[in-house]
């Protein structure tokens, strides 16, 4: 069996980081947690990102009202919750440039 990494850093395409995600749900809360599983293995090494040119330290992947997929965020001891798209990166991989168009494409079908 292979472990969550590396298949999510096997997928090549949007409809197979869909698909990764979507695979064995059973309901729209399954599927927000799969995307906070699989964006915590992609982003595992980020410590680091801008949030309206502000630089913020990324704390985890969570979920609001259960079927949301937020950023937790933290700037000069306050916390914030970004949607994933609302990050700025300084260089993101291939994967994680992928995994945030695929989680665009996915919240906006």
């Amino acid at each position: 069996m292979t472990d969550l990494f590396t298949e999510v850093m096997n997928c090549k395409t949007m409809d197979q980081c869909i698909e990764l995600v979507r695979r064995d749900t059973w309901c729209e809360y399954e599927e927000a947690e799969g995307w906070r599983e699989c964006f915590a293995e992609v982003f595992a090494g980020v410590k680091k990102a801008l949030v309206l040119g502000e630089e913020v330290s990324l704390e985890k992947f969570d979920l609001v009202s259960d079927l949301a997929l937020v950023v937790v965020c933290k700037r000069k001891n306050k916390k914030i919750k970004v949607t994933p798209d609302s990050l700025e990166f300084e260089k993101l991989s291939k994967s994680q440039a992928l995994w945030i168009k695929s989680w665009k494409k996915y919240c906006c079908h």
